[in-house]
């Protein structure tokens, strides 16, 4: 098992995920240390700009921040919009910051999932970037469709009356309104979901790692005698895995509890604005804009309880080759401790905690978002009658 601090590339983060996170201010790969002998002073402040480059990422997003709000609350932006928006973008940077703060936890966090021997199944490997790649690829699909539309319902500059100060002014003004619906694009419909990608890849490690001990445990249900000294070593390899899950869980409980807040908010919304009004008489433009808005909210939601709930499940499956091993010939057991050594892995598995988190609160499941939906779409039949009658 390699030490720690040889780990110098995070080669378990898919290459594609890694540069996103980069450009939005989390760097999460390290270069290379050298020796303090062999740095020369171009080397060294060639590093030192290397360092202060993330900061200035953080810091720039921040500028453009302040530049939405200023010019959201000034412009004639519909004030209902400008709230709602308002309260995404300040969502994007609550887990933006949140995120650059634990960034050291993070980082270490992906080097113990290295450090944790590989499962042997290469197809589950390749199928968990496939997962990763897929989400990414709906995300930045998604994202294009949705501007695209939006550039349909924008104001168009040739309306605008010709005169040359006026046609400045205009100008002026169009390029700001650009710039204001391009930062909250940004913000909303491409960091966001980058993050919750990031978010499923850390269940997906989580998963994989506990699929390797399940494979192990399967295989010393096949073998014909063993010792058990390799129970202990799979509980010890139990233990540590929900100790990195209780890593992964302090740093996503708050953020996940805010994406799932935010995505049923959003929900109820717009299924508020859909039914609101007859369809005869409803603008089709702006309709069309909800409709984006309601998928985009319900994906977040189904990602997050997707991947969270995933991590939920893990206890359950180890749990029963454990005790499936525990119901084996004690003939096959190589050792006088073996029964001791099972009670106590069950007792192990049993009683832990090995979950996502909602700010603490309660655990992800993958039902949360059945329910959740239910809900909505219920009180949505009920209040689109009322509008009926």
């Amino acid at each position: 098992m390699q030490r720690l601090d040889s780990v110098t590339k995070l080669k378990t983060i898919p290459r594609v995920l890694s540069f996103f996170l980069y450009v939005f201010g989390i760097n999460l790969q390290e270069h290379q240390a050298i020796p303090r002998d062999q740095i020369e002073k171009p080397q060294g402040l060639s590093r030192k700009k290397f360092c202060l480059r993330i900061p200035i990422v953080i810091v720039f997003y921040h500028c453009c921040g302040i530049f939405y709000f200023v010019y959201g609350f000034y412009s004639n932006v519909p004030w209902t919009f400008y709230a709602f928006a308002t309260l995404d973008v300040l969502a994007f940077f609550v887990v933006v910051d949140l995120l650059y703060i634990r960034r050291k936890a993070l980082k270490f966090l992906i080097k113990n999932f290295h450090l944790m021997p590989p499962i042997k199944d290469k197809r589950a490997k390749n199928c968990k970037c496939r997962e990763i790649h897929g989400l990414l690829a709906y995300t930045f699909t998604f994202a294009l469709v949705y501007l695209l539309y939006g550039f349909l319902i924008f104001e168009d500059l040739s309306e605008v009356s010709m005169g040359a100060n006026i046609f400045i002014l205009r100008c002026l003004e169009f390029f700001l309104k650009l710039m204001y619906g391009l930062l909250y694009h940004i913000f909303v419909y491409v960091a966001m979901p980058v993050f919750m990608c990031f978010f499923a890849h850390v269940c997906l490690l989580i998963e994989e790692k506990s699929m390797m001990i399940k494979q192990s445990l399967e295989l010393l249900l096949e073998l014909k005698t063993f010792h058990f000294s390799q129970i202990r070593r799979q509980r010890r390899m139990f233990c540590y895995l929900q100790k990195q899950t209780s890593e992964a869980n302090s740093i996503f409980t708050e953020i996940c509890f805010l994406w799932v807040s935010k995505s049923v908010f959003r929900s109820c919304m717009s299924a508020y604005e859909l039914v609101k009004v007859p369809w005869h008489d409803t603008d089709w433009m702006l309709t069309g804009l909800v409709l984006f808005d309601t998928v985009y909210d319900v994906t977040s939601l189904l990602i997050v309880s997707y991947y969270g709930g995933r991590v939920s499940e893990i206890k359950t499956k180890i749990l029963d080759s454990v005790i499936r091993l525990g119901a084996i010939n004690q003939l096959r057991i190589q050792g006088e401790h073996y029964l001791e050594e099972t009670h106590f892995f069950v007792t192990t598995v049993g009683s832990s905690d090995m979950s996502m988190m909602l700010w603490n609160i309660m655990p992800i499941r993958k039902s949360i978002a059945i329910n959740v939906l239910s809900v909505i779409v219920s009180y949505s039949i009920i209040i689109y009658q009322f509008n009926e009658q």
